[in-house]
């Protein structure tokens, strides 16, 4: 007789603990993200109102040098620090210098940031005259996936479900995780899939519309799961999709004809054309369609701004660059920037409101000694030498077809005036927000709905957040 496993027991025997998981959801994480889905009120995933904003959160691993070097950040009064030494930049680049700050993008960058050389290498100035943004000084720890970064879930909670996957993601995640590398204080139950490039998101039509357009087979799947061993289902859930569907069919659980044929074209059924941003018509003759490097980047971003996805979370590694050097923190940071440009130059196209939230895990202190020339501009800036958590911040951008959004402030929290480059824990303003990821995510969460008029769904959406309803407000940056 085979053991009944508990719910407990199949989310940890689910394959994306498995190693060398392929990229595509099985029908058992399907299965768990069908019962998430019910127990949020939601039984299967439906288009997304595309007057919502498209929510892509990208999530820099290591701990990147966000402020100073390429976000200006200010002190408790609004001012510029004495010296941002500490965040990479020597005095001759200080941003009171003539020329050393440029808010193309409304919110203020230092002229020399290799993330703003990165997104202008890719949109352009009339994408970027319709963007404005938030920095965010915050502490948060060093080289861990603790940090409760991850602000994708929170957008599902919030009632965004794609037509395929609420949520998607370039990290293999546990179930309820957040698809980036940070964890989430978000608990949706639900699980990202996991996407690397066109393919793999074709990949997920047959079993994203078999679970959105069937939902009276899952009794079938359920009691196939329910009635394996954790050992069966194990060997189950390291079955290819095919596989999986395959067995069903022989057990006498499906019929063929209840898995959807992806070629056809039928009112109401997503086909792999669709899903290929190449084959849409305003992105046709794009170049940044077809860097590879940035494949999972691209499609993640297009099935977001579609509406096949809810939500989602990019992840890019490599951000621990203390190498004694600052040529490779430069790279990674342009390519940071390259990400960033896609996904506002695909706004555009695609005529999406889009909010874009950047964090990282801790920060970097520079060697205020030691000089190294970056790029070919002949500036010179200090080489990168330990992790440091105090010197970490975050950033959210929006964009708005229509023109630039409106914002109240440009930052929350603050950093010490005079200490080369720390983050201050006890500011007049935001104080939470420096202190704790959590905050962070709760008033990223806060802005998004604030963006639609609904800020006053926080505290219900976020059961534990540590911005009291009366605290809220203080937080907005951007309002309907």
């Amino acid at each position: 007789m085979h053991k009944i496993i508990t719910r407990r027991k199949f989310l940890n025997d689910l394959a994306v603990q498995v190693s060398g998981f392929v990229a595509l959801p099985s029908l058992a994480t399907l299965l768990y993200n069908g019962r998430a889905l019910a127990a949020n009120a939601c039984a299967k995933p439906q288009a997304i109102n595309k007057n919502s904003p498209a929510f892509i959160a990208l999530d820099l691993q290591g701990g990147a040098s966000i402020a100073g070097n390429n976000l200006m950040v200010y002190d408790n009064g609004g001012e510029l620090l004495s010296d941002y030494r500490g965040l990479g930049l020597p005095p001759d680049l200080h941003p009171s210098k003539t020329g050393m700050l440029n808010s193309e993008l409304g919110l203020p960058f230092h002229a020399y940031s290799p993330m703003l050389k990165g997104i202008k290498s890719v949109a352009t100035p009339a994408v970027l005259a319709k963007v404005n943004g938030c920095v965010i000084c915050t502490q948060s720890a060093d080289d861990t996936s603790n940090n409760r970064l991850a602000t994708a879930p929170g957008i599902f909670l919030a009632g965004v479900s794609g037509k395929i996957v609420p949520l998607v993601g370039t990290n293999p995640s546990f179930p309820g995780g957040s698809g980036g590398n940070s964890v989430t204080p978000f608990s949706s139950g639900v699980t990202p899939a996991l996407i690397s490039d066109i393919k793999s998101a074709q990949q997920l039509i047959s079993a994203g519309e078999f679970w959105a357009r069937s939902p009276q087979k899952m009794a079938g799947v359920l009691a196939l799961i329910e009635g394996m061993s954790s050992a069966q289902l194990k060997r189950f859930s390291q079955l290819s999709l095919p596989e999986q569907a395959r067995k069903m069919i022989e057990c006498g659980y499906l019929d063929a004809a209840a898995l959807l044929d992806p070629n056809r074209s039928d009112s109401g059924v997503v086909t792999a054309d669709n899903l290929d941003p190449n084959k849409h018509e305003a992105l046709r003759g794009k170049s940044f369609i077809n860097d590879q490097q940035f494949a999972a980047a691209i499609e993640i971003a297009y099935l977001i701004m579609e509406g096949y996805a809810g939500a989602g979370t990019i992840a890019l590694g490599g951000y621990d660059y203390h190498d004694g050097s600052a040529t490779t923190g430069e790279e990674r940071d342009e390519q940071a920037g390259k990400v960033i440009g896609i996904i506002l130059a695909m706004a555009a196209a695609l005529k999406r409101k889009t909010m874009l939230h950047v964090y990282t895990d801790g920060g970097v202190d520079a060697d205020s000694n030691r000089l190294e020339e970056v790029g070919n501009n002949g500036a010179q800036k200090y080489i990168w030498r330990g992790d440091s958590e105090a010197r970490s911040a975050a950033f959210v951008l929006i964009y708005d077809p229509n023109a630039r959004p409106a914002v109240s402030f440009q930052q929350l929290g603050a950093y010490k005036a005079n200490d080369g480059g720390t983050v201050n824990l006890t500011p007049e303003k935001h104080a939470k927000i420096s202190q704790a990821p959590i905050a962070q995510a709760a008033a990223v969460l806060a802005n998004w709905l604030a963006w639609q008029g609904k800020e006053g769904e926080l505290n219900t959406i976020m059961k534990d957040s540590p911005l009291r309803p009366e605290e809220v407000e203080d937080y907005l940056f951007v309002r309907k």
